[in-house]
């Protein structure tokens, strides 16, 4: 009677703990490390010089738990974009512009659920970024030999972002983001059909970005 009774108990109790333990939240790992694929949108002055483009952009991120809903996230952004490639002055030249950025930082993610490993996070970042805009033309003005020139301009500056997503499980997330920066460019100077030089300015430039996280 009474291994009948245990029996009957077992049957009834562990069912029970199993689905309980099915339901119990996933246990978010305390270091990750992984990477993330952004998609962006640039806005404003950054839109016209990347050429109208859809910019992608790659990330090495390293989420580490804090505890409470909150994990802290260093990241390492890597980008490069062909931007215009068209002529200038009635077709006296012809320009190429390529941009190139490199950004580390952190953000700071929270969980209201408490839970990191699963549900909505809001996130905010700051990064130090490093820009570099290369220029290059060739062209032949008229009564003039062929040439070919070659300029850079570089800019570090800080750059701020704020974003919102979900994480899926410890792997996989998606997350929203908008960022500003300011970035070089080169105000040309143009003699007789020629690119002879110019001086450096500097733009703010407005991205928004999809991400999608993956993290181990």
């Amino acid at each position: 009677m009474k291994i009948h009774f245990l029996l009957l108990a077992g049957a009834v109790v562990l069912p029970h703990a199993s689905l309980r333990a099915q339901d119990a939240p996933e246990a978010p790992r305390p270091i990750q490390v992984g990477f993330a694929l952004n998609l962006g949108a640039p806005m404003g002055n950054l839109k016209s010089d990347l050429g109208n483009q859809v910019t992608i952009t790659g990330s090495f991120i390293l989420p580490i738990q804090m505890g409470q809903g909150w994990v802290i996230r260093p990241r390492v952004d890597l980008g490069g974009w062909e931007g215009e490639n068209r002529l200038h002055q009635g077709g006296a030249y012809r320009e190429n512009v390529r941009t190139s950025m490199t950004g580390v930082g952190a953000d700071a993610l929270f969980f209201p659920g408490g839970n990191s490993a699963r549900g909505l996070f809001l996130s905010g970042g700051v990064s130090a970024q490093r820009w570099e805009v290369t220029y290059k033309a060739a062209g032949k003005p008229a009564g003039l030999p062929t040439y070919a020139t070659e300029q850079h301009v570089r800019k570090t500056s800080p750059a701020f972002a704020l974003g919102a997503g979900y994480q899926f499980n410890r792997t996989i997330g998606l997350e929203f983001r908008a960022m500003t920066s300011e970035y070089p460019v080169l105000n040309r100077t143009v003699s007789a059909g020629s690119l002879t030089g110019g001086t450096q300015g500097t733009r703010r430039g407005t991205s928004c970005q999809l991400a999608t996280t993956f993290t181990w």
